[in-house]
């Protein structure tokens, strides 16, 4: 037997491989002059698995991150071991660059005025308007009219550049970074230095009822000259207009869409749309065209009830004002979308002045011409005759119980209008819904900004009241504080006029009272019917103070009993299923319920 013993040893003496050739460049593209740097981790080949890396640089130890590095170079510097012992130092330096563009803020629309020399000098600094840099101070900024050029500063203009010319004015970094805005200038002959025959268009802009309108903007397309703002009568005038060009006059006005807006032009929308009273002008007709589609419908209602309800800021479809070329004769003033009626002015070839360039302002939506062209003209109704009183009893609670507000109008007859608008503190009350009265529907109101404590109600019917006083509709809140009403609740005639229209159109005044409380919660209340309209079924609900025999009595139009119930019931909630076959036919139909001595109306609508 021989036996042999050997020991290997086997030595690992080579050290690791580390590439560290990343790129050295690290550039800023926030607003501030640092940035927060994180140093890339190298590739290492070695024969052990485990290797550890030894971060030292100017930064700091390790691989960051480091906060709010400015810009310069870092040394850094990679140790890498493996187990055996052996190591590998790989240096690079790193440098934070700034790598954000300044931020050029210019003067557009500048006019500059031939000189007797037949030229004017114009400056880049004269479109200086703040420009900045997250690194450059502002007074070590480049300014000029070339990227690379920074010794382009000034430009001569002659009678060869008289009107519009646009140039680039370029701000630049001490990084070299560049950005730049374009600008318009506009060089003048007023003086008749060139000897030019220039022009000028001028015109009226004026609502049908013959008001001048105020700010609109006149923009003439071919000349790029900054648009012109009507004056206080609805004048403008454009001049220095070079003969022989082609130019195209486009007005606009879009601010105050709810400028002339109110709840009697849905009437008046809704008497064309029914044939009971066509608007009697074209311009009205297009005013009614809300939602911009040449068609007059309920849709128009639609969209038109929600601006002043304050559901909707603008009309999504249209603009505040359309303008109508005023020389247009529409061929059927009935219809006026029968054929398109010029909403700008065309001149070609222009080779004299123009002194009738004249425009019909149509306010959208304004069926009645009282809306506010300029700053002297009215911008309220015509009030006339005894106000309508809005009277709300001055209830107390606590928090945490269900507060219903009955709000009751008084003078209320021949009326067939009206529109205000509630504020109340939405820390104190939260808003749950609008029980609707007898002549009323949930579309008569806003609660889109219920939230913020604001209320919108806009009411109208074709049949004026016959009735002195009556319950308009009652607000149902949960108390989140402890609290009194009138404390809380107040019209806001600055959300939206307080008014009251006789079926004339003449505007009322509307006044705001409180009356010693009485408890509603004592009184029976024939709640809201869900779903209104209905097809299959629908839920009759009530609140009972108190046990006590209750009908539910519901008639069609002509006062036809069609269907009845009967029963004695316990104080609380009750809800009373109800087929849609119970009922004849779809339509109109009213629910009477009677319990004790109070009496409420629902409206209902079956469809098919």
């Amino acid at each position: 037997l021989w036996e042999y013993q050997q020991t290997i040893k086997v030595v690992d003496n080579t050290p690791p491989e580390v590439e560290c050739d990343f790129s050295p460049f690290v550039k800023l593209t926030e607003p501030f002059c640092y940035d927060t740097v994180t140093l890339p981790y190298p590739m290492i080949t070695d024969c052990s698995p485990e290797v550890e890396v030894f971060v030292q640089s100017d930064l700091g130890q390790g691989f960051g991150p480091f906060l709010e590095v400015p810009l310069g170079a870092y040394d850094v510097s990679y140790t890498v071991v493996d187990n055996c012992g052996n190591s590998t130092i790989c240096e690079f330096t790193l440098q934070v660059l700034d790598g954000k563009k300044p931020s050029p803020v210019c003067v557009n629309g500048i006019v500059a005025e031939v000189m007797q020399t037949g030229m004017v000098p114009i400056w880049v600094s004269m479109f200086e308007a703040g420009s900045f840099d997250n690194c450059t101070a502002s007074e070590d900024l480049i300014r000029s009219f070339s990227q690379y050029d920074y010794t382009d500063t000034v430009r001569f203009y002659t009678c060869d550049e008289i009107g519009p010319n646009t140039l680039e004015f370029w701000v630049t970094d001490e990084a070299g970074n560049a950005d730049f805005c374009e600008i318009t200038i506009f060089i003048q002959d007023n003086m008749n230095v060139c000897n030019l025959d220039l022009l000028s268009v001028a015109g009226l802009v004026q609502t049908e009822e013959i008001e001048g309108v105020a700010g609109v903007e006149v923009n003439v397309s071919g000349n790029q000259a900054p648009p012109y703002l009507t004056l206080a009568d609805g004048v403008y005038a454009i001049s220095n207009l070079p003969p022989g060009g082609d130019y195209t006059l486009v007005p606009s006005k879009t601010d105050d869409p709810v400028n002339g807006v109110t709840t009697y032009d849905l009437a008046l929308l809704t008497k064309h749309i029914l044939g009971v009273q066509p608007l009697d002008s074209p311009y009205k007709i297009i005013a009614a065209d809300v939602n911009h589609s040449e068609t007059i419908t309920t849709l128009d209602v639609v969209e038109l009830r929600k601006l002043i309800l304050l559901l909707v800021d603008d009309f999504p479809n249209n603009t505040s004002w359309r303008f109508v070329d005023a020389a247009f004769i529409f061929p059927d003033p009935a219809d006026p979308f029968a054929t398109p009626f010029p909403e700008v002015l065309n001149f070609n070839n222009l080779s004299a002045d123009v002194s009738n360039a004249d425009f019909v302002a149509v306010k959208v939506g304004d069926l009645n011409g009282n809306a506010q062209a300029n700053a002297s003209a009215s911008a309220e109704d015509r009030q006339s005759g005894t106000p309508l009183l809005l009277t709300a009893p001055d209830l107390s609670w606590r928090a945490g119980e269900t507060v219903i507000v009955p709000l009751r109008g008084s003078e209320l007859q021949e009326l067939s209008a009206y529109q205000f608008a509630l504020r109340f503190d939405p820390a104190v009350l939260w808003l749950q819904e609008v029980l609707p009265g007898q002549r009323s529907a949930a579309e008569d109101f806003g609660l889109a900004r219920a939230d913020e404590g604001l209320f919108t109600a806009s009411w109208f019917d074709l049949a004026p009241f016959n009735v002195q006083e009556a319950d308009l509709f009652r607000l149902r809140f949960t108390a989140l504080q402890d609290g009194r009403l009138s404390d809380l609740l107040r019209l806001d005639r600055t959300a939206m006029p307080a008014l009251g229209y006789a079926g004339s159109g003449m505007a009322r005044e509307v006044e705001w009272h409180f009356s010693a409380a009485t408890d509603e919660s004592e009184q029976p209340l024939l709640l809201p019917v869900r779903p209104n309209p209905f097809r299959d079924q629908l839920e009759l609900q009530f609140l009972l103070p108190a046990p006590m025999p209750v009908s539910l009595t519901i008639t069609d139009l002509s006062g036809k009993v069609v269907w009845q119930w009967r029963g004695e019931q316990a104080a609380g909630h009750h809800r009373i299923a109800l087929s849609g076959d119970e009922l004849p036919d779809a339509g109109i139909y009213f629910c009477r319920m009677e319990a004790g001595e109070v009496s409420n109306v629902q409206r209902l609508v079956r469809i098919k």
